[in-house]
């Protein structure tokens, strides 16, 4: 009788923690917003699933990335884990060790550079034209200079 009771607990925990296992750097998210990606090398941000949907707020159940990682090859790592060359359009994008490579860089938003570290934003009224450029996109602390994203130290 004791035994019934102590495996039945047992196989209760590994079904119930089973549907929940995720990997490392990773959580069970029970309302991920179903419309977004999650951020990814290629684009740290995110975004919308189909650019210009409108969103429901619809939510699903999987795993997420901690805070402070993206997805990388079904593998949450930190965005200085992410290749720093990629390939679009036959052109090799070099953008430094603090820089990847953003097949959508947003002309609304232009990026930190060694001239201009803090750029402000387009308003939000005012007419994108380059909305989707690929290009080097900077991690934090990073500044795009000549191309490339370099150290505050190397402006």
């Amino acid at each position: 009788m004791k035994l019934l009771f102590i495996v039945l607990p047992s196989l209760f925990l590994v079904t119930v923690k089973g549907a929940y296992l995720c990997g490392m750097n990773q959580y069970w998210n029970r309302c991920a917003p179903g419309c977004y990606t999650e951020p990814t090398c290629e684009n740290l941000s995110g975004g919308l699933v189909v650019p210009g949907e409108i969103c429901q707020g619809l939510c699903v159940e999987k795993c997420s990335c901690e805070d402070g990682y993206v997805w990388h090859n079904g593998q949450c790592i930190t965005p200085l884990q992410c290749p720093v060359n990629e390939c679009a359009d036959t052109v090799l994008y070099s953008c430094g060790i603090g820089g990847y490579f953003d097949p959508c860089t947003s002309g609304c938003n232009p990026p930190p550079t060694c001239a201009d570290p803090f750029p402000a934003p387009l308003p939000p009224d005012s007419l994108c034209v380059a909305d989707c450029v690929p290009g080097c996109s900077c991690y934090p602390g990073y500044y795009l200079q000549n191309g490339v994203c370099v150290d505050w130290s190397f402006c």
